[in-house]
């Protein structure tokens, strides 16, 4: 009887058969798995994740009708309806994600501490995608930087290119590759030519005073270069070829050890080597004077990821990189003079990771840049008249902890130790250093009608003393659709070591340059207000006003004038007071789908305290973009224009004043240009790309002080093996 019972119940408690869903989920755009997006049954608790090979499967589902989502971050979300599971079977579901036209989903690091959905995000961040990277097809950043809504971008003297935000020179734009500083600056700023687009995953941009989380130079913002991580095994080449001896090539490979320190304890690597040529652009041959020097250049990268424990996660990346420029560099009367560079640069950096919890970790970095970088210049006959050299290491050593104080708080400090040390043959007394020590701290609230972020950072520099970078920024969702942003920073930048000991004689062509040790740091206060709006897939809508004001400016003055027989010279100085304000309207439309046009405005006052012009700021520029699809081999076309207002300009060559105390400075003007790129791609195979394009379509040339690529023909292929 006791054992009739125990049947009975069994057979009435036994569950009923489940269901199994199964599938694959690829990117449209890129062919390739969707690595950890989002599987989800709607309305219930049942979902899964996509694995390396593009497949899931989520057993265990009672017999009935499901809505299912799949999603990732920057693509469409897919909802599928009345997907049937039936007991003890297996449904089959293949999805194609297409990209989204905007990134408002995209997951930004840079303005805060934490990581962010960029539509949620309390600091203002414009983020340059991977899919904008491919379209533009460009493999120079500053290229690809020209293109955005209120970034300026040109060739220093030291044949540096740099990009400039807001009004604010380059030497106030903070240049990151994830998130660490590198060496290598030339006239105060790193070249962008340096970082490998290959290499690049997406480009943070942050406007206005960031030094209370990256210190010094953050006066004008930061951009920050996030690299790749490899996600899978493939090989992928690529080669472009065009007009002024144009020669791009990568290759590059990645890999996936599974299981290396147990179960979850996978290792993945990826290595890549590209080499850049460029022919260079003489605008005036009569000048003996090369506005953009030819160059050849060459990367080498290693990233390895590994996760070694549940908790421990450990990441590692060696970089090398290698230039020669050479250019002409002006007619001293009786012969013209040919200058040479050559950078070597090598950085490592290494990142620990321990997760305690959902609530708390910690995280230790170490990162060190050293580049080499020798400068000569020769006469026409090769008698050389001068050389100089200079070695510039970068080091910094990062604690940061993360936790949740509270459920709607997330608290982040840290501690950091970075130097600087520079041994030039520029110097005067040869080899100068300079240390920064740091503490720091954000805490972000969920208020429930926004997000508020208050941080600050306290740096003692063995130079200059104390100093703290205080930050506030909130973001306030308005509607579902619109959304508040405000944001106060206060930037600083050090005297960089340059402009404090640099004792360079080039009298051969009128000056000579010193350093002057008095010099104090310059300050800013910005502040920043924006208003956006989105209508899912359809329109994307941002204005920006931006306000900074600035003490203690640093720039050129003429401690003795030029006189015959004799060489200018010139050294640094504080200026008073400057401000720079403006307005930045981006739009974003996508009217038909596969079609997306994208309009962009910025306007900058930029005025010194006696309310002359700041030199070298275009008041107003437009960018126009439009993108679309072809009914044809998965073609697509690519149309970019930029125009730029007239630029004041303060040319010393022929105005000697602007260096004088007191003088009203006398301008010139750079007229009004425009400039239209055009590149169409196809994809004859699903791993195949061929792509042409023309860059300055119409020829522009604007010089001086232009600097613009003339007309530009290039066509190449990209080939993915997996």
């Amino acid at each position: 009887m006791f054992g009739a019972f125990l049947l009975l119940a069994s057979l009435l408690g036994a569950p009923a058969e489940l269901g199994t869903l199964r599938g694959k989920v690829l990117f449209e755009d890129e062919q390739r798995p969707a690595v950890g997006a989002s599987v989800v049954l709607l309305g219930t608790q049942i979902g899964s994740t996509v694995a390396a090979n593009g497949e899931f499967t989520i057993p265990g589902i009672p017999e009935g009708n499901y809505d299912v989502r799949i999603s990732y971050v920057g693509y469409r979300r897919e909802d599928v309806r009345n997907i049937v599971i039936q007991s003890a079977a297996v449904t089959e579901l293949n999805i194609v994600l297409r990209p989204s036209p905007f990134n408002l989903d995209a997951v930004v690091v840079t303005g805060t501490l934490n990581k962010h959905i960029l539509k949620d995000a309390p600091v203002l961040t414009e983020v340059i995608g991977a899919r904008e990277l491919s379209v533009i097809g460009s493999k120079n950043l500053t290229e690809v930087l020209a293109a955005q809504t209120g970034i300026e971008v040109g060739t220093g003297i030291g044949q540096t290119q740099s990009a400039s935000l807001h009004g604010l020179n380059d030497n106030h734009v903070l240049v990151l590759v994830d998130g660490e500083r590198v060496s290598g600056k030339v006239d105060g700023a790193i070249d962008l030519g340096q970082v490998p687009i290959s290499m690049v995953d997406r480009i943070e941009v942050v406007k206005g005073p960031l030094s209370s989380i990256y210190g010094s130079d953050a006066l004008g913002g930061v951009v920050n270069i996030l690299t790749k991580n490899p996600e899978g095994s493939e090989v992928a080449f690529s080669g472009t070829f065009g007009s002024l001896e144009r020669t791009d090539l990568n290759l590059s490979g990645s890999h996936v050890l599974r299981s290396v320190f147990g179960p979850d304890g996978d290792v993945r690597a990826i290595a890549n080597i590209s080499y850049n040529r460029f022919g260079g652009v003489d605008y005036l041959k009569a000048d003996n004077f090369m506005e953009m020097p030819g160059s050849n250049r060459l990367n080498l990268n290693l990233k390895v990821n590994g996760q070694i424990t549940p908790h421990f996660s450990l990441d590692a990346k060696a970089d090398h990189y290698r230039d020669e420029l050479e250019w002409l560099a002006g007619d001293i009367g009786i012969t013209f003079l040919r200058d040479f560079a050559r950078n070597e640069k090598l950085t490592l950096t290494g990142i620990g990771t321990y997760v305690f919890s959902d609530a708390l970790s910690l995280k230790l970095s170490a990162n060190k840049s050293q580049n080499d970088r020798r400068s000569w210049e020769t006469t026409g006959a090769g008698y050389l008249t001068r050389d100089s050299y200079g070695r510039e290491v970068v080091q910094s050593y990062r604690l940061q902890g993360t936790l949740i104080p509270y459920a709607r708080s997330i608290l982040t400090m840290g501690a950091e130790y970075s130097d600087e040390t520079m041994n030039s043959s520029r110097f005067s007394g040869g080899v100068r250093s300079v240390s920064n020590k740091v503490i720091y701290a954000e805490d972000e609230w969920d208020l429930g009608v926004g997000t508020l972020a208050i941080g600050g950072r306290y740096s003692v520099n063995s130079s200059f003393g104390a100093v703290f970078a205080p930050r506030i920024s909130a973001v306030v969702p308005v509607t579902g659709h619109t959304s508040l942003r405000a944001s106060y920073g206060r930037g600083y930048r050090e005297p960089s070591l340059l402009e404090l000991h640099i004792d360079f004689d080039h009298s051969s062509v009128g000056y000579i340059l010193k350093g002057n040790p008095d010099l104090q740091p310059e300050d800013s206060h910005g502040f920043t207000i924006s208003a956006q709006y989105n209508r899912e897939d359809l329109v994307w809508f941002r204005i920006t006003y931006f306000l900074n004001t600035l003490r203690n400016l640093i720039d050129y003055y003429a401690v003795q004038n030029s006189t015959p027989g004799s060489a200018a010279i010139l050294s640094y100085r504080n200026v008073d007071r400057a401000v720079t304000e403006g307005v930045d309207v981006d739009v974003d439309l996508e009217p038909i789908e596969g079609a997306l046009l994208s309009l962009g405005y910025s306007h900058v006052r930029a005025v010194d305290g006696n309310g002359y012009l700041l030199p070298f700021r275009t008041p107003n520029s437009l960018n126009l973009k439009l993108n679309g699809r072809l009914p044809v081999l998965d073609a697509t076309v690519d149309l970019r224009m930029r125009w730029f207002d007239r630029k004041p300009i303060n040319d010393d060559q022929v105005n000697r004043g602007i260096y004088t105390d007191g003088e009203a400075p006398q301008y010139s003007y750079v007229p009004a240009y425009q400039v239209s790129d055009v590149r169409v791609s196809a994809r004859p195979m699903d791993r195949v790309e061929l792509f042409a394009g023309v860059n300055n379509l119409f020829d522009t040339v604007r010089y001086p002080f232009g600097q613009i690529k003339p007309r530009q023909l290039y066509g190449g292929l990209n080939v993915t093996i997996r």
